[in-house]
Order: structure tokens, then sequence, then C-alpha cells
């Protein structure tokens, strides 16, 4: 197995990161605190440092804030043709369902005059939806997915880890991708929407496709 030390809340294990809904460090890649294709890092005892007993009986570090902030989003490739622009983001769901990137498809969109952006999230278990923010809206929206699709029931599905059927049915719930209308650069949003990328249980790194076609 891989050894892996952790030193002053700079993880360097890649891959694995704490998970606040299992309270556990997890394959960040495979969404597993188990992960059968990841060795499982090790860390190095600090003085002074808390540790606790993960769920899976495994001696861990106690979560710092570096730990359990997300990442911040990135463009990770982009493309420039004749008639289509595009960027491709890379977004941090290591360790929360949401995620608002509605700022990232507005900096895209800013100096592309008039037509078309397409947002779409590059995965099958994850979804998009325009949807006002602020009020707890967006802490109705895992409850309302788990209702409908609810993770204990029993599915056909069998892929991965052979528990992930409810979420491969996200694309029926929530749309993978959402397009909107811009004028002058100006994505046409109102003023109470916001674009949420929708990540309700195989926390990794998601990427999300913007394109934007001129009128």
């Amino acid at each position: 197995m891989d050894t892996t030390h952790r030193k002053g809340g700079q993880r360097n294990a890649p891959g694995w990161r704490f998970d606040r809904s299992l309270m556990a460090w997890r394959c960040d890649q495979h969404g597993s605190p188990t992960c059968s294709y990841c060795s499982r890092p090790t860390f190095e005892k600090e003085d002074g440092r808390p540790w606790l007993i993960d769920r899976e009986g495994v001696m861990m570090p106690q979560p710092t804030q570096v730990d359990l902030a997300p990442a911040p989003t990135t463009v990770s490739t982009s493309y420039e043709g004749e008639r289509m622009r595009a960027v491709e983001l890379e977004v941090d769901m290591t360790s929360r369902e949401t995620a608002d990137i509605t700022t990232d498809v507005i900096s895209f969109c800013q100096e592309l005059g008039d037509g078309l952006v397409n947002v779409l999230v590059r995965h099958a278990t994850a979804g998009l939806v325009a949807i006002e923010l602020g009020n707890g809206t967006e802490n109705d929206i895992i409850p309302l997915v788990e209702k409908l699709a609810p993770q204990a029931a029993a599915y056909e599905n069998s892929c991965g880890r052979g528990d992930e059927g409810s979420d491969h049915l996200m694309p029926v719930l929530l749309s993978p991708s959402l397009t909107f209308p811009v004028i002058q650069g100006r994505i046409m949003l109102s003023g109470s929407q916001s674009i949420l990328l929708v990540d309700r249980f195989y926390g990794m790194q998601r990427r999300v496709l913007l394109s934007f076609i001129p009128a």
C-alpha cells in the first residue's frame, strides 16, 4: 500500500478528501471510503493534532478547514473554433452536494456578444438547475431528489459499487444541460435565478462544459 503523509493541513494524497456527509476520508475519484481501486492514504501524526476513528474503523486526523473547503473552480480546457467557443470547468464536489456556478457562466459570456450558451455537466450522476437561491431552497433540493429516488430502494442498475441505482436516475429528475440566450454578452437570467450543479452522492471532481454559439 502506498504511504502518503499529510502535514499542516495540506493534503497531498491525490484522490482522497474528507467527506462531511459520511464523516470519513474517501476516494474522490470513485466516491468510496473503501475504494477497491485506490490505496487508502496513511497520515503522519502531529503533536497536539486531534484524531478520530472514521466510520470504517480507521484512525484518521480530524479534518481542518483546509480539508473541508472545496477547491476553487478552474478552467481545465478551452476551445475556440470558427463558430463555437467552449471552456470546460472543473468543479470540486468532494465535500458538498450543490455548487453555484452562475458567476463562472456569466464570466464566460461577458465578451461574447449575442448568441446561446449551453451548460453541460459531463457525468451521468449529476444534474443542473436554474433556481432561486438564498432562502434555503438549495437545502431542499437533495431531500426532494432523495424522496423521488431513494438511495435505499432496489434498482436494476448495479453499476460501480452496486449502490448507485438511484444516482443513475439523476438525469430523469434534473437535466444534464441547460441553454440560455445571451444578449450583448449578458446571460438572460432573471435577478433571482442561479445556475446550480447538483451532485447528491458521488462526490468527486465534476467537469462542466460551457459552449457558446453566436447569433
